[in-house]
């Protein structure tokens, strides 16, 4: 999903005031999202985004 919205590792991190460590880890499942990071990735994504994200969190 971060990809797809065009954005770096460190973009993303930075923005959801997380590390690129914390982040990569929860990009290859090694670290759960607590409910506050889910809501701050649910109010920076569009709709189309939300959609891939919650596709991949199912798998």
């Amino acid at each position: 999903m971060r990809e797809r919205a065009g954005l770096t590792m460190e973009q993303a991190a930075a923005h959801l005031e997380k590390t690129r460590t914390a982040l990569s880890r929860i990009e290859s499942g090694d670290s759960r999202v607590d409910v506050h990071l889910a809501k701050s990735i649910m109010e920076s994504t569009t709709h189309t985004n939300r959609i891939c994200w919650i596709r991949s969190v199912k798998r």
